[in-house]
């Protein structure tokens, strides 16, 4: 299921064709009471008492997808959150309110990415662990004082897949980094230089350039789609297989 599906109860408060200006607009802040109301109570099945004495019709919707919607609540329900209830609509029928119960599958993730670079000063044959904080300590120092990072990336990084670039690991979601790093990134500021943190490469300095937010719903949704595919063929595959062994088996009668 690549679209979520919505639980939807639903008001409607009749209007009859004829009606006077005088009795839409009493219909009017009737609905308008009632959506208060609801609201106040935390939903249309807590004041069945008020709905039937301003003679509107409660009819829930059931559980629907945004594209199995009346017409006249399209674009609505994707706007809305679990528990909302919507502003008043108005057709030829009568004044609407709906409810959004409850939400179930669909795809909806989003993630902090932060671009990040870093200066890496590990140990080798001829410098240990302790030795390499030292460095890293001084590396830090020297940016304090306003020593280019860059510059130093290049020239003291031992991570040789980023020092040509000064360090830069570009844009990167959750999860990609070993756990230490990780979590320095995450409480290190934007523009701002961490203190020197260990990992299992080494010691690390590393510098937020920025933060910000991506929606990985269509990815994801892409993602599902394949694999349902990928699930269906499978399927397909394995139906034509057994099938194959049913058409060749040999079954001698005595």
């Amino acid at each position: 299921m690549l679209s979520p599906e919505y639980n939807i109860d639903h008001i409607l408060l009749p209007i009859s064709t004829g009606a006077t200006e005088a009795a839409k607009s009493q219909a009017k802040e009737t609905i308008h009471k009632l959506r208060q109301q609801a609201i106040t109570s935390g939903g249309f099945s807590s004041i069945q008492k008020e709905i039937q004495q301003s003679s509107a019709e409660q009819s829930p919707l059931g559980w629907r997808r945004a594209n199995d919607m009346p017409s006249l609540f399209t674009g609505m329900v994707e706007t809305m959150s679990t528990g909302d209830i919507s502003e008043p609509v108005l057709s030829s029928s009568g004044y609407h309110i709906i409810q959004v119960k409850k939400k179930r599958g669909g795809v909806d993730v989003t993630v902090t990415e932060t671009h990040v670079r870093h200066i890496l000063i590990s140990p080798n044959e001829i410098r240990t662990m302790e030795q390499s904080k030292q460095i890293a300590i001084g590396i830090k120092s020297t940016l304090d004082n306003g020593g280019d990072f860059i510059a130093l990336a290049r020239k003291y990084s031992d991570d040789n897949g980023s020092a040509l670039s000064g360090g830069d690991l570009g844009w990167t979601e959750p999860g990609l980094l070993v756990p230490e790093f990780q979590k320095a990134m995450d409480n290190t500021a934007v523009a701002s230089i961490s203190e020197p943190v260990r990992s299992q490469f080494g010691w690390h300095i590393l510098e937020v350039l920025g933060r910000r937010e991506k929606d990985l719903s269509t990815e994801r949704a892409e993602q599902q789609a394949r694999m349902a595919i990928a699930e269906t063929k499978y399927d397909d595959e394995l139906n034509i297989w057994l099938q194959e062994l049913r058409d060749n088996a040999f079954i001698e009668i005595k």
